[in-house]
């Protein structure tokens, strides 16, 4: 027994001794003072919480073609518990289970020839509920004497369509049957492109393709009765030539222009390219000589600037005495000399 029906139990007690003697006024009050403080917060709050279900058995997208009977299984789980499980076949309900784990037995045959499209809803004992996501099942069970064959046909492309670029073409076909269509083949000319349930075919091509192409579509049923497509005419003439007449641009991003250097040093010169199909390889010039061209100088190039002074010191060198001490000659930089350098790129593409 919990504390609240304690409190509650104990609360009639001294109701019907109250009632009686009359003594019991201000304890009673007491009693259910702390009653209405404590009972709150020991009040279990309601279950809100749905399950979560979905079918785990069959796979989306089976296909029976043989009579038989189908395990329909769902997966649940819940905060408390799940108490029930029904299964819809296209909306009306095929069957309840109580007891875990859950599943319904479907009995196909070709009396429910097409397609059926099956949920699961779960329940708990507060009756929280939520549905599973449909999973399609596809039943096409040849019935006895059939020799009907299917009906089918190209709906898209058209006969006649031409295609001038690389891309890739989605052929379109419609079947229908009696029973029920079991699959259908794309064929180009007499190469076999596509084969199952789908009604359409994606067909890539490129300028390998180019040419005429006759595209029909065979359509079975479950008896084996085959029926073949008017044939469709689709034509591919795609450029053999790249037909890129677009430059790359190419900007030297640095040492700025102007600038002026004063001592030893290496000096990396950067630059940076775009194209609107790639760079392949980019030059550094010095006026008009070659410096670097290739990957290796893809995007830097490492031009080693020497010092002009020490031919400057070689220029004005005078003749000493033979008896005159040899000292270390300080040389000091002239003013408006410099050593400019124009750096022009050439980009191939």
């Amino acid at each position: 027994m919990n504390l609240t029906s304690l409190l509650s139990s104990r609360l009639r007690r001294l109701i019907n001794r109250a009632c009686r003697e009359g003594k019991e006024a201000p304890r009673l009050l007491l009693v259910l003072g702390f009653a209405f403080m404590v009972a709150p917060a020991l009040a279990v709050p309601p279950d809100r919480q749905a399950p979560t279900v979905y079918i785990s058995s069959p796979g989306n997208g089976t296909t029976y073609t043989s009579a038989q009977t189908v395990a329909v299984a769902a997966s649940t789980s819940d905060n408390v518990g799940v108490t029930r499980v029904e299964f819809y076949d296209n909306g009306a309900l095929r069957g309840t289970d109580t007891v875990a784990p859950f599943s319904w037995s479907w009995s196909v045959s070709s009396g429910v020839n097409g397609s059926h499209s099956w949920t699961a809803r779960a329940y708990d004992a507060r009756g929280n509920s939520s549905t599973s996501s449909p999973v399609t099942l596809n039943v096409s069970i040849a019935a006895a004497g059939d020799s009907t064959a299917p009906a089918v046909s190209i709906t898209s492309p058209g006969s006649g369509s031409s295609f001038s670029t690389a891309q890739t073409v989605n052929v379109y076909a419609a079947a229908s049957d009696n029973v029920g269509v079991a699959r259908i083949e794309f064929y180009d000319g007499g190469t076999l492109k596509c084969s199952g349930s789908a009604s359409s075919c994606a067909w890539p091509i490129t300028s390998a393709n180019n040419g005429s192409h006759a595209w029909t579509a065979k359509a079975y049923d479950a008896a084996g009765n085959v029926a073949t497509s008017g044939t469709v005419t689709l034509n591919v003439n795609i450029s053999t030539t790249s037909g890129d007449t677009t430059p790359p641009t190419v900007a030297i991003t640095g040492p700025a222009s102007g600038t002026t250097f004063t001592t030893a040093t290496t000096v990396s010169v950067n630059a940076s390219a775009s194209d609107n199909v790639g760079v392949s390889r980019i030059e550094f010039y010095d006026g008009s000589t070659l410096k670097c061209s290739g990957a290796a100088c893809q995007s830097k190039f490492i031009l080693r600037e020497y010092s002009i002074f020490a031919m400057l010191l070689a220029s004005t060198r005078r003749p000493r005495p033979a008896n005159r001490i040899r000292r270390p000659r300080r040389v000091k930089h002239r003013p408006g000399f410099a050593n400019y350098h124009l750096i022009p790129l050439h980009v191939f593409w």
